[in-house]
């Protein structure tokens, strides 16, 4: 039976400008009026809570299976009536992230300053054992990276992986937008790799499952996806239905390793309720690979059940869940 690897999946689409109201210019308001307007722009700010995310996900081209766990303890900032400032928080947490092949483990931090914006800073650790989804070494871009070419060269020590572990540092913003049932949502990934050196290993070019990329042992890399869906069903007391198109860039600056993608994303919950998970779809065919071995062939196909607990309601919120959801595969 192949090894399973993992795929790491980000969703994204960067919003039109003009959606932001401009303010409007208007003469100095009187005192009482200004008492009056911020006592109806005022809410009530709701206790600190927990916020809770978990994701299965499981995907093809290549092979990949994940439970990706999620918890931080968030505080409201300066929630308001705007319509910028109606979910605002900060959060301080931990990630875990199994798989077959690795664990991958740290804290996580979440900083929304404003209801359209919102930056999710990850330090972790990740612990590789050998398998043709660890820490194989290539000796340049032009070894195929698939499945088919991976596990033999690792079976029969062409290109043995060796058990290791590799720190990282991620800085992941993204902003979002609703017109109608319309919206967007951009995404970004920065990441910083430093991966422990084997006495043994020769190569500087390491296979990392999690992105399906080729890294150095000091790298920086970025991962970008854009996505704009139609809302066909909000979810309020009832299903939620989205669905629409999706663009995926991935590059490693150290190792020169790049990978697009350009194809269809679906999200569906049949009833509200916190017991139901959401279901992430994404069929994603390649524009672009290292070794165009997988361009013309089958695409990256991701499934992803994700369960998450916010008390801030809403489709702003509902984003933010998906991207997350997504970030796990």
């Amino acid at each position: 039976m192949r090894r399973l690897s993992v795929l790491f999946g980000l969703v994204v689409f960067v919003a039109a400008p003009g959606l932001l109201r401009a303010e409007e210019s208007a003469e100095e308001a009187p005192a009482e009026a200004k008492a009056e307007a911020t006592q109806e722009d005022a809410v009530e700010q709701p206790p600190p809570w927990l916020w809770t995310s978990a994701g299965l996900g499981v995907s093809g081209f290549p092979s990949g299976l994940i439970l990706d766990l999620k918890g931080q303890y968030r505080v409201p900032l300066w929630n308001s009536k705007s319509i910028l400032f109606e979910e605002t928080y900060a959060g301080a947490g931990m990630r875990l992230a199994i798989t077959p092949a690795f664990i991958d483990v740290g804290p996580r931090l979440s900083f929304a300053p404003i209801a359209i914006f919102d930056v999710d800073v990850q330090a972790g650790y990740q612990l590789v054992w050998p398998s043709g989804s660890g820490l194989v070494p290539f000796p340049d871009l032009t070894v195929s990276k698939l499945e088919t070419d991976r596990n033999p060269r690792h079976r029969d020590g062409t290109a043995p992986a060796r058990s290791g572990a590799f720190g990282y540092l991620s800085v992941a913003p993204t902003l979002k937008v609703k017109v109608g049932p319309i919206i967007a949502f951009d995404a970004w990934d920065l990441t910083w790799f430093r991966v422990r050196p084997h006495s043994e290993e020769t190569s500087d070019l390491l296979y990392e499952a999690y992105r399906d990329m080729i890294i150095t042992r000091n790298d920086f890399g970025y991962e970008h996806q854009a996505a704009v869906v139609y809302e066909i069903f909000d979810g309020k007391g009832g299903p939620l239905l989205w669905v629409g198109a999706t663009y995926r860039d991935r590059k490693m600056f150290g190792s020169g390793d790049r990978s697009m993608n350009v194809g269809a994303l679906a999200i569906y919950k049949p009833f509200d309720s916190p017991i139901w998970p959401k279901l992430v779809v994404q069929v994603l065919p390649y524009l672009k690979y290292a070794t165009e071995s997988r361009i013309g062939g089958g695409p990256n196909t991701a499934f992803l059940l994700s369960w998450g607990h916010d008390f801030q309601l809403g489709w702003k919120s509902e984003v933010k869940e998906t991207v997350a959801a997504l970030r796990a595969f």
